[in-house]
């Protein structure tokens, strides 16, 4: 098993800037919520014996049981989940607008690449940060470069979490950093570039047919999230990875290199802190961003994100959240070829195999051997920055990525006309009612037995939306309509079935029987026809045509329930 450990030592960012941790209310506990449901399977079932003894059907008691146990555990959904999330056209919420990095874009090493356009990334976006397309989160292009992101109503720290993860490039690899001993003609030049003034992100050369080759890359070193600060320029976040005597550390903004004894001295006497008393140095002597020398690796032993096959949060042996991974063939490849490469020599030094997420080095092991198909990434990551990591190595790398700070950020009303929400939503509201008021009037005590199963349908399909934190949109609300016309349509059908059972002769509790057993067969098919079409128009619809088919879908199913 592969494992990369960073040097930095975890902690929690409450505790570390000593604030105060917020006490939830003791209803809002899980030990409460876990007391609820409890009860509710208790309830429910001692509730069900008491129905069915009472109008002489024990038989059913175990339906019946399953049936108030499902209302009772949707009801205390629907509680603790209270209100529910709209979506931006019933609510509003909050609009932003970023532009392409090109100058990062501008690095690349093809110069005669074509410059990707802001219509290209929009998949990968969506895969980050809406991969179900149920949160109406809507992403498209303005033009060339830029990208307009409305979030449905929502706090702001969300809305900055969410546009967080879109400007992250997802960029994943894996660079051997460059020693003073093995790397020297790579370390030489560094030295002579850095001393000639360049500040040049790639250490290069010039060959004998007059091509610059790339030697090695200069990573800036990444810091841990400390209440979320680490742009604050007055912030200190301890740096994860620890250089040591054989690394080239240099300061980005004047170019110059930083020698291992100028800032080993401050944490000599306090190993447990080298990440923050570097911090503190870097500061101290006016080095906001120090970055490490890694070395350049030949085509058959770059290994990337698009090498791995799966990632999945995990967590190591000591409790810490991690990421592991699967390569594919050809990651295996060259995986192998990196790691064999720069095994330990025959006086058992290792080379360090550093992890790169958007060009900043989180940690860097020793290769004990070589390593082919399978690992770990571990570090001193939180369990959001796991999983936000997970989500981008599944989305890909993005071709260019979006400048960290949007040019603007506004909320925003309703997407619809007041007037078109308010006639939208009555209209839903009329008819659902007119549908109920008919069923009461033409099949009187059956049809108030059939409302009463239509609103606990309703409760049902209300509590598995807010339970996947899904935004109700209009046009969700009217495939929660739709659902329950489906569902009386199935009612009408039973109904008329037991009439006509009546009609024969039969006694009432069989008439009931028989007209249940003769209309499911087609109740089912129609139900089945109807999944089929809005399982088709989820796949392949738009964010808002995606509400409307999610809402049908769990109503059938709940209807069929």
């Amino acid at each position: 098993m592969f494992e990369f450990i960073s040097t930095g030592a975890a902690s929690l960012i409450a505790q570390a800037n000593g604030a105060d941790v917020p006490e939830l209310p003791f209803y809002q506990t899980g030990w409460f919520t876990f007391m609820l449901l409890i009860a509710a399977i208790v309830g429910g079932w001692f509730l069900a014996k008491a129905i069915c003894n009472g109008i002489r059907l024990s038989e059913y008691s175990g339906r019946m049981t399953v049936v108030l146990v499902a209302l009772l555990i949707a009801s205390l959904m629907i509680w603790s989940k209270w209100p529910p999330k709209f979506g931006v056209d019933l609510r509003g919420g909050i609009n932003m607008v970023g532009s392409l990095n090109m100058d990062a874009w501008a690095n690349d090493d093809d110069p005669n690449a074509i410059a990707p356009q802001a219509k290209d990334i929009i998949p990968a976006l969506i895969q980050r940060v809406n991969p179900a397309g149920t949160k109406e989160i809507m992403i498209r292009a303005l033009g060339v470069d830029k990208i307009e992101v409305t979030i449905p109503s929502v706090e702001l720290q969300e809305a900055d979490d969410i546009w967080n993860r879109l400007v992250k490039a997802g960029k994943l690899e894996f660079r051997i950093v460059a020693d003073v001993k093995k790397d020297k003609p790579l370390i030489d030049k560094a030295r002579e570039l850095a001393a000639s003034g360049s500040r040049d992100r790639k250490v290069t050369e010039t060959d004998s047919d007059g091509n610059k080759v790339t030697l090695g890359v200069w990573t800036t070193l990444a810091r841990e999230v400390v209440n979320n600060s680490i742009d604050d320029p007055d912030a200190i976040a301890p740096i994860k990875f620890l250089p040591s005597r054989g690394h080239l550390v240099r300061d980005k903004s004047s170019g110059r290199i930083l020698e291992y004894m100028d800032f080993t001295s401050a944490w000599i006497s306090q190993p447990d802190k080298h990440g923050e008393d570097f911090a503190i140095w870097c500061k101290e002597n006016g080095v906001r961003t120090p970055k490490i020398l890694v070395v350049q690796p030949d085509e058959d032993s770059q290994v990337e994100g698009k090498h791995l096959s799966s990632v999945r949060p995990d967590t190591d042996e000591r409790g810490r959240a991690c990421v592991s991974f699967q390569t594919t063939d050809e990651g295996s490849d060259q995986l192998g070829t990196l790691t064999l490469l720069n095994s330990p020599d025959t006086q058992g030094n290792s080379r360090l195999m550093g992890l790169l997420l958007d060009s900043q080095l989180h940690s860097a092991p020793a290769i004990e051997e070589a390593i082919y198909k399978r690992g770990r990434i571990t570090g001193n990551f939180t369990q959001e920055e796991v999983d936000e990591l997970v989500i981008n190595l599944r989305s890909g790398k993005l071709d260019v990525a979006l400048n960290k700070a949007p040019i603007s950020k506004d909320f925003i009303n309703s997407t619809l006309g007041q007037e078109l929400k308010e006639k939208g939503i009555w209209a839903i509201a009329a008819s659902l009612l007119l549908v109920l008021v008919f069923m009461v009037f033409y099949y009187r005590f059956a049809g108030v037995v059939a409302t009463i199963g239509l609103l606990l349908n309703l409760v049902l399909i209300l509590a598995l939306v807010m339970a996947n934190n899904q935004p109700l949109t209009l046009t969700g609300l009217a495939g929660l309509v739709l659902t329950v016309g489906m569902s009386v349509d199935a009612n009408v059908l039973i109904f008329e079935r037991i009439r006509e059972e009546l009609d024969r002769g039969a006694a009432l509790r069989m008439a009931i029987r028989n007209g249940f057993d003769k209309a499911t067969t087609t109740i089912v098919d129609a139900n089945v026809t109807t999944l089929i079409t809005a399982i088709v128009l989820y796949v392949i619809g738009t964010e808002q045509i995606k509400g409307f088919s999610v809402t049908l879908i769990l109503g059938i199913l709940m209807s069929m329930f």
